[in-house]
């Protein structure tokens, strides 16, 4: 949280990029991310569950691009 007040981002409303520098230390960070929505290739009516993720920004990433795209 230190580290979004320090960045001065609106803490109300905060964006999926918002969090990527703070949440994305998995290896590779966005790069992997992106290649695993690629992969996912969900189907319409499925759900995803993020177990044990940090902020699940993965997750919040993915429902980003579902909502934009609407796929």
């Amino acid at each position: 949280m230190k580290a979004l007040k320090y960045s001065k981002k609106d803490l109300d409303n905060l964006k999926t990029e918002d969090l990527l520098p703070v949440d994305a230390f998995h290896k590779r960070g966005k790069a992997a991310t992106l290649e695993l929505t690629n992969f996912v290739q969900l189907k319409e009516g499925e759900k995803i569950l993020d177990v044990g993720c940090g902020l699940g920004g993965s997750a919040q990433f993915l429902a980003a691009l579902i909502a934009k795209t609407g796929c």
